[in-house]
């Protein structure tokens, strides 16, 4: 759990953009990262009667995909900080009548879930974004005896240059109101490059 004042400055301003930018993201930004979350589905190699964790869920993507692999026995649920990817998340399963994906508000810092709960991770383009990466990696370190995660399936990007986003960006970037977050943050146009992370 984040406990310092400029970890919480940050995540409310990481989670503000993405509320921002989530009708954008599901329109524009969404169709572009299909590559991604399709190796992030053939790395997990998904069979049916799974239960998947997908953190960083956003839109829902990979987490419908994977509910589709898994089912009929087989569950997905998809967490996310922000409450607007999250309705659109729910609208998207909604209307293509996916029973067995979930979604709810958590993190890579603190997982709402039960121990042994899940057989597989999913985070497709998220954990790059996480604030506390300490906390984040000793929440995946402890899965094995804890949560029992067999396996993970993960696609990730360490800077913007990198990542496919619409040459004109400019209609992201209002969206999102700032390009430059407070101390800690990490979010879209403010991925720190190796460089800057002293070269992890």
């Amino acid at each position: 759990m984040m406990k310092s004042e400029a970890e919480r400055e940050a995540l409310a301003w990481q989670t503000g953009i993405w509320d921002r930018i989530s009708d954008i993201y599901r329109d524009e930004i969404d169709s572009r990262f299909v590559p991604v979350v399709d190796g992030v589905i053939k790395r997990a190699s998904l069979e049916p009667g799974e239960h998947v964790l997908d953190v960083g869920t956003g839109t829902g993507t990979a987490a419908m995909r994977a509910g589709a692999l898994v089912s009929p026995s087989g569950r997905v649920l998809g967490i996310d900080i922000s409450a607007e990817m999250l309705r659109i998340a729910r609208l998207r399963s909604s209307e293509l009548a996916i029973e067995n994906v979930s979604f709810r508000e958590g993190s890579a810092e603190a997982i709402p879930a039960d121990d042994a709960e899940f057989d597989l991770l999913l985070a497709s383009l998220s954990f790059m974004y996480v604030i506390d990466r300490a906390t984040a990696a000793r929440e995946r370190a402890g899965s094995a005896a804890r949560r029992s995660f067999h396996r993970c399936g993960v696609g990730c990007s360490g800077a913007l240059r990198h990542c496919p986003l619409p040459a004109d960006s400019r209609q992201l970037r209002a969206a999102a109101g700032t390009r430059r977050g407070p101390r800690r943050s990490r979010g879209p146009f403010a991925l720190p490059g190796p460089a800057r992370r002293g070269g992890h």
